[in-house]
């Protein structure tokens, strides 16, 4: 027998001296303390109802367990999102995915291609977004054509697809029942209504403005970020519009499952075995912060799609450079570029390694189309951006680029001031309140678990490029901003790199366990990502057959929004707490008096001095207010003084709704003067 090497000797020292961190860790820091205990527990219980109904359906129809399991969570999305944003979600991944075959050609990764469309046709639309145009007819018009156009390959697209479901099932029929599990739980996210913060605040107004006017108002003076890249967002008003109601869980239950195939595949590209690419679909579903994004239209849920696709499809590149990989290629960096700047950090190393793979082939051919699909796909917000504000990239870095709408220095957040060291890894595991609005372990445990087979990677030649990418842009990210969310895409490219580091180090049976029980960790600590969900939304949802009370529980803001809007849809609503400004449904004729509105916020601050409440009404005139909203428990003696007039309507929780008195009839327009995109940019 052969001796091994010294070098690989080691290799399982270093393997398991992640492990061994993870639990000195874990004893400790004393993690068990944050254990969201009832909540692991109904985690629990809902993965085994929903083992046990597939049980009894996986005989009924004699298929595999890994099928029935898809079966039971589909059902469950049908039941609690609704047939018709599942629909719409449908059409628009099948417009995508023909979209994406007409520019980019054929390629062997539908889930690739679907990615890439869908990015197109959101760059597309970026920038229509401030003419009338965008009605739900000329919406569905739109995407019946590209299906209709690409239908023969939609039709050959999904034969493949199902004869790839079964044999990849079938080479491990259990694991694979365990990740569809997992991967199920983690869509139990979907089944909440949108009531996460920046949703209310500012990413509902998307969908909101497009089914309410038709265009987008641009109003940067109402939300700072209005200006901000907004692909994800379009996406989600696209489907939105598509269905006649709000469609996020539908949205974001395609992203996972669009996540979880890729990962799937790339695992697959990087020569792991079947067992460990279920075992790799599993790690990532059970990560907290994937069951905090799928409740919420946060961009790194979509861009940890992208940056999937953009990575399978460098490493898949022929080496001889054809324009269409290249199209590809551009159209998913555009995406991300649309999504969020930051997310450069995973499209320069991606892109370096593209070139290298290429070298000497390069060519003005090549860069400039590139270059200029890039800049359409991604580019609408940022020009947008230039021409209203004198800022692309507002309100960020206006320290350099001095636009009058906001403040003079650097946009900083103040919360996220947490150190950075050597150490992240660990702090991120068992201080994670640091570094996120959430509870310790809401990082999960992989990451720490794993650091050795981070390590093995970049010693391996064909796990090396990834894993260099997947370092890169996790330290660009935790760098500019000390806040995990956004390390959250670099994670799902390093997920893979490291299951296969670990496959290639240690038995098939070391490998299932290690990977099994870091899964099942994650999934104890999965509610601790956002505070929905350890609030226990999940099960509300559950037991509600109507979503109204989990919204009144979770968000009584956009329960009182309700109730205006079914009084008066024309009426102005002003939110006087600084810590709600939930008004971004109102789709602009809702104000702020947090930081979002730099103008009210002033006037609030100014209001706040004057005891007698002559300052709040005089922003109840200029607003035109009709009715007010207040989420403080104790208002201050100004806003209090200012509503003795006003008639209280109702209250739900600690939030109440006022009706305020009619203001002058020859008071500005605030909701016209703001209104950007009809004022500058219409001829």
């Amino acid at each position: 027998m052969t001796p091994r090497s010294p070098n690989l000797r080691w290799q399982p020292w270093l393997l398991w001296s992640g492990v061994l961190l993870l639990g000195i860790g874990f004893i400790a820091e004393r993690s068990w303390r944050s254990l969201p205990l009832p909540r692991a527990l109904e985690t629990l219980l809902l993965g085994l109802c929903a083992w046990t109904v597939a049980s009894l359906l996986r005989h009924l129809l004699r298929i595999s367990l890994a099928s029935a399991l898809l079966c039971v969570f589909a059902s469950a999305l049908t039941c609690f999102i609704g047939a018709l944003p599942l629909l719409a979600t449908l059409i628009l991944a099948a417009g995508g995915f023909s979209l994406g075959r007409i520019v980019a050609g054929a390629s062997d990764h539908t889930a690739i291609t679907t990615v890439a469309g869908i990015g197109a046709l959101a760059g597309v639309l970026g920038w229509l977004l401030p003419f009338p145009l965008h009605f739900r007819l000329v919406y569905l018009l739109l995407l019946l054509l590209l299906c209709i156009a690409g239908r023969r390959h939609l039709h050959t697209a999904l034969r493949s697809g199902a004869a790839a479901w079964r044999e990849a099932v079938a080479e491990t029929p259990v694991i694979a029942a365990f990740a569809v599990a997992v991967a199920g739980l983690a869509s139990a996210g979907c089944w909440l209504p949108t009531v996460q913060f920046d949703d209310l605040a500012y990413h509902l107004g998307f969908p909101a403005q497009l089914a309410a006017l038709g265009y987008y108002r641009m109003d940067v003076h109402s939300q700072v970020w209005a200006l901000a890249p907004w692909s994800g967002d379009i996406v989600q008003a696209t489907a939105q519009l598509l269905a006649g109601e709000e469609a996020r869980g539908a949205v974001d239950a395609f992203w996972l499952l669009a996540a979880a195939t890729l990962t799937w595949e790339l695992a697959a590209a990087l020569g792991t075995p079947p067992f460990a690419r279920w075992l790799c679909v599993a790690l990532v579903a059970s990560l907290p912060l994937t069951a905090g994004l799928v409740g919420g239209m946060q961009a790194e849920l979509p861009a940890a799609a992208a940056s999937l696709a953009l990575a399978l499809t460098a490493m898949s590149a022929a080496q001889n450079a054809r324009i269409r990989q290249l199209f590809l290629f551009a159209l998913l960096a555009g995406f991300l570029l649309g999504l969020k700047t930051g997310f450069v950090a995973i499209i320069v190393p991606l892109s370096a390694w593209l070139a290298w793979r290429w070298r000497g082939q390069w060519s003005w051919k090549l860069v400039v189309p590139g270059l200029g699909l890039i800049f359409l796909v991604g580019g609408s917000s940022h020009v947008y951006a230039a021409v209203l504000t004198g800022n692309p990239l507002f309100p960020l870095l206006n320290g350099l680029f001095h636009s009058s709408l906001f403040s003079e220095q650097n946009l900083a957040d103040p919360r996220w001031t947490a150190p950075v060291g050597w150490d992240i890894l660990w702090q991120l595991t068992f201080h994670t309140r640091a570094y996120l609005e959430g509870w310790d372990g809401a990082a999960g445990f992989f990451p720490l678990a794993l650091s050795g087979a981070f390590v093995l990677a970049l010693g391996a030649p064909r796990l090396r490029p990834l894993a260099v990418a997947g370092l890169v842009a996790f330290v660009a990210a935790i760098m500019t901003v000390h806040y995990l969310r956004y390390t959250y895409p670099a994670l799902m490219l390093l997920a893979p790199v490291a299951v296969a580091a670990v496959a290639m180090t240690t038995s098939r049976r070391r490998a299932t366990v290690l990977l099994i029980t870091l899964t099942v960790l994650d999934l104890a600590y999965q509610t601790c990502s956002y505070w929905t969900l350890h609030v226990g939304g999940v099960k509300r949802t559950l037991l509600q057959a109507d979503g109204e009370p989990v919204i009144e529980h979770l968000a009584p803001e956009r329960a009182l929004i309700r109730i205006v809007r079914s009084e008066d849809a024309t009426a102005n609503v002003l939110l006087c707490s600084p810590d709600a400004p939930f008004a971004a449904e109102l789709a602009g004729r809702g104000f702020v008096t947090a930081w979002y509105d730099p103008e009210l916020r002033r006037a609030r601050e100014a209001a706040d001095a004057d005891p007698g409440g002559d300052g709040w009404r005089g922003i109840f005139a200029y607003t035109g207010a009709r009715y007010a909203i207040v989420s403080d428990t104790a208002p201050s003696a100004a806003l209090a003084a200012a509503l003795a007039s006003a008639q209280p309507l109702r209250k739900i929780e600690s939030v109440q709704l006022w009706k305020l008195p009619l203001q002058p009839a020859d008071r500005i327009d605030l909701v016209r003067e703001r209104d950007l995109a009809s004022a500058k940019l219409w001829p």
